[in-house]
């Protein structure tokens, strides 16, 4: 269980250093679950396998996530919120390590790890964040902490690349994970503050269906889940497929098309916070959203036409939108999340929603290979993530007048 409360208050200074931390977790998090699509082609060469698998690794690493989500939702309230993000830090290094072993195997097993490690950063962000978040400034709160996510891409996609270049692939893993070493013993110093809610008689491993039962009991919760789930396609496919597509389709240099997506990554940086803000002054975060997911569906039209020959100016602008939408809803969502969960069960409803998202996640790397496959484009297998965004208005309009009436 959740507890519900929002105190103890914390200082102006307290309240910034907790949101820092947070943020760094988002990022440094990140950075190591998605560094391996930006260098895509190179660690393809190294394990002698066909760039488009490699995207196979993101939804591996999904697959990790979703596990955590399942069976561990107990994690953050038995430990707090604090502990289990340095565990998810310690594991993430472990995975970046065990990537540069360079054998299929290891690749799989450290992808999985990684994916587990992760699953445990935005449970346990949300459990803090409510305890100590004013709910008039929720939104645009989460929206800063998850600013976190496209930073950690952002970072990936600059420096992943240059080091793959200037030395190998596997001196990018080794950097990634003594970051998370380095950032799991920096979190110590925040532990007795943010983590006197935990409650230790908690058993570790719960029922795998008790976060899904949590969340889908809420009917609102239920349907922005699913909403959720649908946006989620987009960021999964500009994650992990855009290095290739400008690789591999648009014959740029490997370190240009890691520009490609740090443009993308820029969108998304600025884009958290202004969704967050509009959610908090409109009161209408599910209104927001709907917005979001019609632009991104019309620019998801728009990469599809990348190969008849763009302006690089109205390339960057395009993908600098892209980004603000398929990678810029989370903090908004998270927030209009934990306004939704039950007050005592606010990670165990943020797990039960995560697992919707990851399951998405992992289904749409497989799709969007086949879609590959079938027409030989990544710009057009692109276009089909129209799909998913309409699909998205629909389910936040039904979970917008859900929680109208509810």
């Amino acid at each position: 269980m959740d507890a519900g409360t929002a105190t103890p208050p914390l200082s102006r200074f307290q309240f910034a250093h907790l949101v820092a931390s947070l943020n760094a977790t988002q990022s440094i998090g990140t950075l190591a679950a998605l560094l391996p699509p930006t260098i895509a082609p190179a660690i393809a060469a190294g394990h002698d396998l066909p760039v488009i698998l490699i995207g196979s690794q993101s939804g591996l690493m999904f697959a990790g996530m979703a596990i955590a989500l399942t069976f561990g939702s107990n994690f953050s309230p038995r430990w707090g919120g604090c502990r289990a993000m340095q565990v998810g830090m310690v594991l993430l290094a472990l995975g970046a390590a065990l990537a540069t072993a360079g054998h299929v195997v290891t690749l799989v097993m450290a992808s999985l790890l990684m994916g587990f490690g992760y699953g445990f950063i935005t449970p346990s962000n949300t459990r803090i964040l409510r305890r100590f978040t004013a709910e008039k400034n929720r939104n645009v709160v989460f929206s800063i902490v998850q600013m976190g996510v496209p930073a950690g891409v952002l970072i990936a996609a600059i420096a992943g690349p240059a080091i793959t270049v200037a030395i190998d692939w596997q001196a990018a893993l080794w950097v990634c994970g003594a970051l998370c070493l380095a950032l799991a013993a920096i979190l110590q110093s925040g532990r007795a503050l943010w983590d006197r809610d935990r409650e230790s008689a908690l058993p570790v491993v719960v029922n795998p269906f008790m976060p899904v039962k949590v969340m889908w009991g809420v009917p609102p919760l239920r349907l922005l889940a699913l909403a959720g789930g649908t946006l989620a396609c987009g960021q999964v496919v500009i994650h992990s497929y855009t290095v290739a597509m400008f690789y591999e389709e648009l014959s740029l240099p490997l370190v240009q098309a890691g520009f490609m997506l740090t443009v993308a990554q820029i969108g998304a940086v600025i884009a958290r916070p202004a969704w967050g803000w509009l959610a908090d002054r409109t009161r209408d975060c599910l209104g927001v959203l709907m917005v979001l997911a019609a632009v991104m569906s019309i620019m998801s039209l728009g990469v599809a036409t990348l190969g008849l020959g763009w302006p690089t100016w109205a390339t960057y602008v395009l993908l600098f939108f892209f980004g603000c939408t398929a990678s810029g809803w989370h903090g908004a969502y998270l927030g209009e999340l934990a306004k939704l969960a039950p007050a005592d069960n606010v990670s165990t409803a943020t797990g039960g929603s995560l697992i919707v998202i990851h399951l998405s996640s992992i289904i749409t790397p497989v799709i969007f290979a086949g879609a590959y496959a079938l027409v030989h484009s990544y710009s057009l297998a692109f276009s089909l993530l129209v799909i998913p965004s309409i699909a998205s208005i629909v389910l936040l309009g039904a979970a917008r007048r859900a929680a109208v009436a509810g």
